[in-house]
């Protein structure tokens, strides 16, 4: 994916963007302006939130601000509340201590109540549904910005113009070039920075590492693919940039706790019991 700003599933001021997924692409870090929150219905999901991991459980909630850089991982048969809003009042250098709320957590029931309240008004849409959703918006959004929300002085997970552009160049080299050996000279030397220089601004851009971004980059790839039956996890591997079979299936236990044999044969089975 060359462009790492989203532009699908846009919310506008007016009404915020309200899906159910039971099923999407594993897409690599991106960000989009909208604040979305995430409520995992049913099943488990893998959340990276400025290159911090954490398994999405059914009931968990997850918030993530605008600008910041995020993926998330499907493993399985899931289905999964998103809603992306445009908040009134601009959210700026905040940050939060923690992006997943489970239901022991004393911030549940306050991100759950409005939660329950936009997807009901959003399915019935009974006369003033709308107001309804955005009262609901404003109140979700409140409680972020004075309840979970630390004010900071630059907050990193707001990207300047500068920032945006070389994030963008970057994902692009590795989109053309995650197939074959990747050293630090090389991706340093297409940008024409030094090796230091460039290791500084990609992980203060990303807020992880150059070779982590480009990891995690191949893993995903790699899922789907193990999605086709017929192709070898070997020469999925390859395809990925991987040289040997071993290091792929290290890294992948290591990120997602399973091999991928074990990936695939769940993922066939799931398709397999859902098709009859």
């Amino acid at each position: 994916m060359k462009a790492i700003n989203e532009s699908v599933n846009k919310a506008d001021y007016s009404y915020p963007y309200i899906g159910i997924g039971t099923d999407f692409e594993n897409n690599p870090l991106h960000f989009h302006k909208e604040l979305e929150i995430l409520y995992v219905l049913s099943g488990a999901i893998d959340a990276t939130v400025d290159g911090e991991h954490r398994e999405l459980k059914s009931g968990d909630i997850c918030v993530v601000l605008p600008g910041q850089v995020h993926a998330l991982l499907q493993i399985g048969q899931i289905q999964l509340l998103v809603l992306k809003l445009l908040p009134a009042t601009p959210i700026h250098g905040v940050h939060l201590d923690s992006f997943v709320y489970s239901e022991d957590s004393p911030h549940y029931g306050a991100l759950f109540a409005p939660l329950e309240t936009i997807r009901r008004e959003d399915a019935e849409r009974t006369l003033g549904y709308a107001l309804a959703v955005q009262n609901a918006c404003g109140e979700l959004t409140l409680y972020i910005l004075r309840t979970l929300a630390s004010q900071t002085a630059a907050s990193k997970n707001q990207m300047r113009s500068f920032d945006l552009y070389f994030f963008k160049k970057a994902c692009a080299f590795i989109e053309e070039n995650y197939e074959n050996d990747i050293s630090l000279d090389r991706v340093s030397s297409y940008f024409g920075y030094s090796r230091a220089y460039f290791s500084r601004l990609f992980k203060a851009v990303c807020g992880m590492n150059f070779f982590d971004y480009l990891a995690l980059f191949r893993l995903k790839k790699s899922i789907v693919l193990l999605r086709e039956a017929d192709r070898s996890i070997e020469s999925i591997a390859f395809c990925c940039g991987y040289n040997c079979l071993r290091s792929y299936n290290r890294a992948f236990l290591r990120h997602f706790g399973q091999s991928p044999g074990s990936y695939r044969r769940r993922f066939l089975q799931i398709t397999q019991n859902t098709s009859i």
